[in-house]
């Protein structure tokens, strides 16, 4: 039962419809194959196994592709965990977004909020950008990860003159002040 059935030369094949399993021409024929049960729908979802075939959607009060992911669905941040804000009616924590924070900033997620914070060792508005706190130098011996001593402030080595202010050259990692001597 449940077997599809073509002729073919000398004789005829039976086969089991997709969704389907078991021995075509056996007494017990083709039975419905559980899809459900390789788990094949997203997180926050549920399975419904249907005849030859099956059915993902997502859990009350989640929404989304139930085949890759479901989110709690919210019309208000309280609705969301501490670590998460409603955007567009999903709960989804903002420090998760690219670039949810400036350049070497941290983002911290907690009363619904979001704040960014440069950490230690950096400074600036962490909204923008964090930068490394300078060290103060005597030597090169005093700057550590290869940065050079230069008006008393440890600064990192230059690869090339792009950077460096105008009039300068990269000298063995260093921007320097260079003079041209005129030869009339």
């Amino acid at each position: 039962p449940g077997a599809i059935c073509t002729n073919v030369e000398g004789g005829y094949r039976c086969d089991c419809p997709q969704g389907f399993d078991g021995d075509a021409r056996s007494a017990q024929g083709c039975v419905d194959y559980d899809e459900c049960a390789r788990s094949p729908c997203g997180r926050n979802a549920l399975c419904r196994n249907e005849v030859g075939s099956f059915r993902c959607e997502c859990q009350n009060g989640f929404s989304g592709d139930p085949m890759t992911d479901c989110q709690a669905a919210c019309s208000e941040t309280d609705e969301c965990n501490q670590d998460e804000v409603c955007s567009n009616g999903q709960c989804v924590n903002p420090c998760h977004e690219a670039n949810a924070c400036g350049m070497n900033a941290e983002c911290l997620m907690g009363a619904h909020a979001k704040q960014c914070s440069c950490p230690a060792g950096f400074t600036g508005d962490p909204a923008i950008e964090c930068v490394r706190v300078p060290i103060s130098c005597a030597s090169n011996a005093d700057c550590s990860d290869g940065s050079v001593c230069k008006e008393s402030m440890c600064l990192p080595r230059c690869r090339n003159d792009q950077e460096c202010a105008l009039n300068e050259k990269c000298l063995q990692g260093s921007c320097m002040l260079t003079c041209r001597l005129d030869n009339d």
